[in-house]
């Protein structure tokens, strides 16, 4: 009987996690959505990702995002993305096209209107409640677009996620 109520007491747990995980990493998706398309630089819309991502906790600890920044010269890919699978990747969102994430693709207000698109992602150890098991890992994505054409931030779920 006590196994039983340890599963069930590790189950809500690890829900309540993945819904912290899941609150923090669109926050960071928003903030680094609204910072990039105020005319920012790349580096500071990760930068406003981290900074709200480390104000959430999960099960009482901060979320920890890394940058994913690509900072050689020339850069591999136009929104200075290092990796597809990194804490944050910046990209454009074609809303004329398929409802996909193109982490390829420059986002410009005007003319062409690429929406600015962004991905956070990340995967934390949990600890066990009871001791039996874990940890655990919690994984969770969050996608945010700004959109050029009414100047609006929303969370989103692309179709698909391209990335070279």
């Amino acid at each position: 009987m006590l196994l039983v109520l340890c599963i069930v007491l590790e189950i809500g747990h690890l829900w309540v996690a993945r819904g912290e995980l899941v609150k923090a990493l669109e926050a960071a998706s928003l903030a680094a959505a609204k910072h990039w398309a105020a005319g920012n630089s790349t580096t500071d819309a990760r930068d406003a990702a981290i900074s709200l991502a480390g104000a959430n906790e999960i099960r009482g600890v901060p979320v920890v995002l890394t940058a994913n920044e690509d900072l050689t010269s020339p850069l591999t890919n136009p929104n200075g993305n290092d990796d597809c699978d990194g804490n944050i990747v910046l990209g454009g969102f074609d809303p004329a096209g398929t409802s996909a994430f193109e982490a390829a693709k420059v986002p410009t207000c005007g003319g062409s209107n690429i929406d600015f698109a962004v991905r956070t992602q990340a995967t934390v150890s949990v600890p066990s409640l009871c001791k039996l098991f874990g940890p655990f890992n919690v994984s969770a994505k969050a996608d945010a677009v700004f959109r050029c054409s009414n100047d609006k931030l929303k969370l989103v779920r692309f179709s698909s996620f391209t990335c070279p």
